[in-house]
C-alpha cells in the first residue's frame, strides 16, 4: 500500500474531468442524444475565453489494489508518504504497528529488535539498499538505528529468506529502500527538524540531485534525547535508574553513473555516531533480579562506517551481471560498567547473474549467485581497579571466520495464473560444515479479486563472532553483561506459510496467513554467575566476630563490598515452535479515509530439560490488535494519522533476553498503546506536524516499562526542481 498521494494544483482534477467531458461530448454527443441524423455537423469552434470554473481539490492517500505484492512470497510495501504520515523518526517507529511485527527494548542493548511472528530477533535481517546497516553482523539488529529521512520505501519479505540473504534470514527481511535521484535533471530537498518532551530533539535533511547521467544523493540525521527513567510501576524490567542522555548522528550517500546504455556504476557510503552518558551510584545486585540494578556510572562511544561498490552490466536482453564489494566497520569504546573498545568489521563480495530466456512460450527468470564473507572481532578489556587498588579482567580477543555461499532462484509464470518460484544456497563456513537449504513459493490467481500464496523453506543460522567469543560485555549501562561461547553448534529452522488475498473492489482488501517455524539447537543467554564492576569500602566485622572465626573471606569480615551485575552466556537450547495466524483489513471507502485493521493469533513453544514448568517464550501475546486510521479534512487538507496496538497478557522475564530460560511464571497486564500524528500544510511544500506518542500514557507493556506520554513539534520543507525551472 502506498502512503497518500501527492496533494495537486486547485483546479487540475477539475480541469481534467471538463476536458474529458468535452471531448465526449464533441465525439458522442449527437449520437447518443438523438436519432441518427442524416447529415453530420461539425460544430463552430468559439474562440471566446472560458467562463471561470470552481476550483475543487481533492486530497487523500492513493490506494493501490493488494495488501501485499504479486509475488509467490509475501511482500508487503510501505511507501514514503505512509511513513511521513505516522510519528516516526527512525525504522522501529515507522514499523511499530505492522501486524505479526514486534519490537522489544534491550536484547542484547537493542532498543528496537525486531521479532516476526514469534521467530527470534537474530531470525529478521535487516538491510538498507540490500546491505548490512548497523548492529552486530549476523546477530540482532537495531531498527531504532535507521532513520527515515531518506526512506523510499520499506520493503518486508517474510518466511525464510536464507537462499538468497544468507543464513541470517531465517524468519523475515526488512530492506528499506533510499531515495533515488529524479529521472531529469534537477534536484530535491526535505528538510524536517523539532522538538519535544524529554528535551528531545531532532533535526534531518534529505537531498537528491541528477546531472545528465551522474545521479547523487546525501542525508544527514540528529537526535538527541533524555534516557528513559523509571516511573514507579511494578513492571518486570524497569527503565535503568539515574540520569542519561543518549544522541546520534547519521550521514550517508549514495551515487549513481550510467556509463553506458548496457553499464551502470553504483556505490554508496555512510558514517554513524552514537554517544549515550549514564550517571548514578551503582548498587549491589541480586543475579535473579536484573531489573533492579541501577545503571552503572559511564560512557559509550559507538561509531559505524561502510561502503560499497558495483556495477550492473546488461549484455543483452536476456544476461545480466550485477556485482557489488561491501565494507563495513564498527567501533564501541565503552567505560560503562567495564572499560573495553569492541572493533567489528566484514569485508563482502557479493555477485549474480540473472538470466531471463524465452522458450516453449515461456519466460522464466533464473538468478545464479555466489557472496563471499569475511567478518572479524577485536576487543580489548581494559584491566578494571578498583577504589581500593584491585585489578580486575584485562580479557583480549582477535577472532574471524569466512563465509560461503552459492545460491540459485528460478521463477516461472507457468500459466497466466500460477507463479513458482524454487531456489536453494549451498552455506559454507570455515568453522562449521557445509549445509543445503531449499526453498519454494506460489502464488495461485485463480480470479482476479483472488490470490493464494504458498512458502516454505528453511535455514541454517551460523552463530555470530560475539555468539562464540565475547567475553562479559556490559548491557544497558551495565544493568547486566553478555558472554559468548565457543562450543556453540549452529542452529536449523524450517518455515511454512499459506495464505490468501481476496480483492473484492478496488478500495477494499482483506488478507490471511497460516505460519509454522521450527527451530532446532535454538541459541540464548543462560545464567553464568555473576561480574564484579566495583568495590566499594566498608567497616568490616572484628576477627572475632564468628562468622569471621569461622571464614575469614566472608564479604561480611573484608574491608570492601563487590558490586555486581549477573552475566548471562551463550548456549543451545532444544527446541522452539510458533505458530498461528495473522488477519488484514484495509479499505478507503473515501478519497479522505484510509483505514487498516490486523490480527494475530500467535502460539510459541519451547521444549527443553532444563525447563520445568515452562513451554512458551516471554514477551509473546496469544493476541494482538493492530488499528490505523488516516483522516483528511478537504478544505483545509489537515490530515490525522492514528495508530494504536493492543495486546493481551504475556509471560513475562526478568533479563530483556526474551527467552524462557528466565521466565518468571507471572503473566503481563495486557496493554494498549496509541499514538498519533497531526499534520497541517502551511504553504505549497511546508507543512507542520504534532506528534503525541503514548497518548494512553501506558506504563508497561510485557515485561517492560516503557516511556511515558511525549509531545512533538515539528516542521518539515518538501522540494524540488527540475533544470527547466519547473517545481
Amino acid at each position: 500500500m502506498s502512503g497518500r498521494a501527492a496533494r495537486p494544483r486547485r483546479g487540475r482534477a477539475t480541469q481534467k474531468c471538463v476536458a474529458c467531458a468535452l471531448a465526449f461530448a464533441l465525439c458522442a454527443g449527437p449520437s447518443a442524444a438523438q436519432e441518427p441524423a442524416a447529415e453530420e455537423v461539425t460544430p463552430p469552434v468559439s474562440l471566446a475565453p472560458l467562463e471561470p470554473i470552481e476550483q475543487i481539490e481533492v486530497v487523500g492517500r492513493e490506494v493501490t489494489p493488494g495488501i501485499f505484492e504479486a509475488t509467490p512470497v509475501e511482500t508487503e510495501v510501505i511507501g514514503v508518504e505512509r511513513v511521513r504520515a505516522i510519528p516516526a523518526q527512525t525504522l522501529a517507529d515507522a514499523v511499530r504497528n505492522v501486524v505479526g511485527l514486534r519490537t522489544q527494548q534491550r536484547v542484547q542493548g537493542q532498543a528496537a529488535a525486531a521479532s516476526i511472528e514469534g521467530m527470534p530477533a537474530e531470525y529478521t535481517k535487516l538491510l538498507v539498499n540490500g546491505e548490512h546497516y548497523n548492529g552486530e553482523l549476523g546477530g540482532v539488529a537495531d531498527l531504532a538505528d535507521v532513520p527515515v529521512t531518506n526512506i523510499e520505501e520499506i520493503r518486508i519479505i517474510r518466511g525464510p529468506q536464507a537462499v538468497r540473504y544468507g543464513s541470517d534470514a531465517g524468519g523475515a527481511v526488512i530492506d528499506v529502500r533510499t531515495q533515488h535521484a529524479p529521472e531529469r535533471d534537477g534536484y530535491t530537498a526535505f528538510l524536517d527538524g523539532g522538538a519535544g518532551t524529554d528535551s528531545h530533539g531532532y533535526g534531518a535533511q534529505s537531498s537528491t540531485a541528477r546531472f545528465g547521467s551522474l545521479g547523487i544523493g546525501l542525508s544527514t540525521t540528529f537526535e538527541a534525547i533524555d534516557a528513559m527513567s523509571a516511573r514507579g510501576t511494578d513492571a518486570v524490567i524497569p527503565a535503568p535508574q539515574g540520569e542519561g542522555r543518549g544522541r546520534w548522528q547519521d550521514v550517508y550517500g549514495v551515487v549513481e553513473w550510467q556509463a553506458s546504455e548496457r553499464l551502470t556504476l553504483f556505490g554508496n557510503g555512510g558514517w554513524r555516531h552514537q554517544d549515550e552518558k549514564y550517571e548514578g551510584e551503582p548498587e549491589p545486585a541480586d543475579p535473579n533480579d536484573v531489573g533492579a540494578v541501577e545503571v552503572v556510572p559511564g560512557e559509550l562511544d559507538d561509531s559505524r562506517w561502510l561502503g560499497t561498490g558495483g556495477f550492473r552490466a546488461r549484455f543483452n536482453d536476456v544476461v545480466s551481471l550485477d556485482t557489488e564489494l561491501f565494507r563495513y566497520s564498527n567501533s564501541i569504546d565503552s567505560t560503562i560498567g567495564r572499560s573495553f573498545l569492541l572493533e567489528e568489521d566484514e569485508w563482502k563480495v557479493d555477485s549474480a547473474l540473472n538470466v531471463n530466456p524465452t522458450f516453449f512460450g515461456l519466460e522464466p527468470r533464473f538468478t545464479l549467485g555466489v557472496d563471499w564473507r569475511l567478518p572479524s572481532l577485536n576487543l580489548d578489556e581494559e584491566v578494571f581497579v578498583t577504589s581500593l587498588g584491585d585489578e580486575i579482567g584485562g580479557e583480549t580477543v582477535d577472532k574471524s571466520f569466512s563465509t560461503t555461499g552459492l545460491y540459485a532462484i528460478a521463477e516461472l509464470d507457468v500459466t497466466q495464473w500460477l507463479t513458482l518460484q524454487l531456489g536453494g544456497r549451498e552455506q559454507m563456513h570455515s568453522k562449521f560444515e557445509s549445509k543445503f537449504v531449499p526453498q519454494a513459493a506460489l502464488l495461485l490467481e485463480p480470479h482476479e479479486m483472488l490470490r493464494l500464496r504458498g512458502s516454505w523453506g528453511e535455514s541454517y543460522r551460523i552463530p555470530s563472532l560475539r555468539d562464540l567469543y565475547q567475553p562479559p560485555v556490559a548491557q544497558v549501562g551495565g544493568v547486566y553483561f553478555l558472554a559468548g561461547s565457543p562450543d556453540l553448534e549452529t542452529e536449523s529452522a524450517t518455515g511454512f506459510r499459506a495464505g490468501f488475498e481476496f480483492l473484492p473492489d478496488p478500495r477494499v482488501t482483506v488478507s490471511g496467513t497460516f505460519f509454522y517455524n521450527s527451530i532446532d539447537d535454538f541459541i540464548r543467554s543462560a545464567p553464568a554467575g555473576s561480574i564484579v564492576v566495583a568495590r566499594n569500602p566498608q567497616i568490616p566485622l572484628p576477627p572475632t566476630a564468628g562468622p569471621c572465626r569461622v571464614n575469614p573471606d566472608d564479604p561480611r569480615c573484608l574491608p570492601y563490598v563487590d558490586v555486581t551485575s549477573p552475566v548471562f552466556r551463550k548456549t543451545n537450547l532444544d527446541h522452539v515452535r510458533t505458530r498461528g495466524a495473522e488477519v488484514q483489513l484495509v479499505t478507503q471507502p473515501l478519497p479522505e479515509i484510509h483505514f487498516r485493521a490486523g490480527y494475530t493469533y500467535l502460539e510459541t513453544f519451547v521444549d527443553s530439560p532444563t525447563l520445568i514448568g515452562l513451554d512458551e517464550l516471554p514477551n509473546e501475546p496469544r493476541h494482538t490488535v493492530d488499528l490505523e486510521g488516516a483522516f483528511v479534512l478537504p478544505r483545509v487538507d489537515t490530515e490525522l494519522t492514528v495508530r494504536g496496538r493492543w495486546r493481551s497478557p504475556a509471560l513475562t522475564e526478568r533479563t530483556g533476553t526474551g527467552i524462557a530460560t528466565f521466565s518468571t511464571l507471572e503473566r503481563s497486564d495486557q496493554s494498549w498503546v496509541l499514538d498519533l500524528r497531526l499534520v497541517q500544510p502551511l504553504f505549497k511544500g511546508i507543512d507542520a506536524y504534532v506528534d503525541v506518542r503514548n497518548l494512553t500514557n501506558e506504563d508497561v507493556v510485557d515485561s517492560y516499562e516503557i516511556r511515558q506520554r511525549t509531545v512533538f513539534v515539528g516542521v518539515r520543507w518538501n522540494f524540488e526542481k527540475d533544470a527547466g525551472g519547473g517545481e
